[in-house]
């Protein structure tokens, strides 16, 4: 008998930076249309040595590391989640790192993922006559990203 998907639509999904207070509060990140995050890549390193079975290379892994987080803004640098003051480019600026979330709780799933990231870059202000003006952002993730249970 086939399996029904259980696989969510990402609309409501939302992007959010933590304030670094305790209790932690997280602002939405406005006008985010696409958000790609999660991965985990390993480093191999090579352990081949000559005498190496049937002449083929070994590895063994190494570090862990969070891949980058990207999303696409709608950009709006009067708004304190994108703006100089406040927002996205003084974290850049003052090269400081800040709790991010992928949340999904009003999607209905049981956690949301977390990193602490820096913002990497603010990629260039896309404007077409007839879209949007969109940004791109890049968050690199530093140590391991991790899963909240959802309030």
């Amino acid at each position: 008998m086939p399996v029904k998907s259980t696989a969510k639509a990402g609309i409501g999904v939302i992007l959010q930076r933590g304030n670094g207070a305790s209790p932690e509060v997280f602002a939405t990140i406005a006008n985010v249309s696409q958000i790609s995050a999660g991965g985990v890549t390993v480093n191999m390193i090579d352990a081949t040595h000559l005498d190496s079975p049937d002449f083929y290379a070994e590895f063994i892994p190494g570090l862990k590391t969070a891949d980058e987080w990207t999303a696409t803004i709608g950009w709006d640098p009067s708004d304190p989640t994108q703006n100089g003051t406040t927002g996205l480019r003084k974290q850049m600026e003052d090269r400081t790192s800040a709790t991010f979330r992928m949340n999904t709780a009003a999607i209905g799933l049981s956690e949301s993922l977390y990193a602490e990231c820096f913002v990497s870059q603010l990629g260039n202000i896309e404007i077409t006559p007839d879209g949007l003006m969109t940004q791109s952002l890049t968050l690199r993730p530093t140590g391991a990203p991790y899963m909240v249970a959802n309030a």
